[in-house]
């Protein structure tokens, strides 16, 4: 996702893959993204989800899973 705001080739081909999850009826989560700037361009693209440094840093293996057991973050 670095160079998501330079190549007109990476927003082609982002809205290629959108408008093919969408054909499959399926969602789709973009990975990598570091700027507010990437969150914004690939919400208005129209993808569901999106995950990396901009949203959270890597978790521990422990917290994940209290995360994912309906834990939070502060719980220890």
């Amino acid at each position: 996702m670095r160079q998501i705001d330079t190549p007109l080739a990476n927003l082609a081909l982002m809205h290629a893959m959108q408008e093919v999850a969408r054909s499959l009826s399926m969602d789709i989560t973009a990975e990598g993204v570091e700027t507010s700037a990437q969150l914004a361009l690939l919400r208005d693209i129209g993808f569901d989800y999106a995950q990396g440094f901009h949203i959270a840093r890597p978790l521990e293996p422990e917290m994940a899973t209290t995360i994912v057991q309906g834990g939070t973050r502060d719980a220890h």
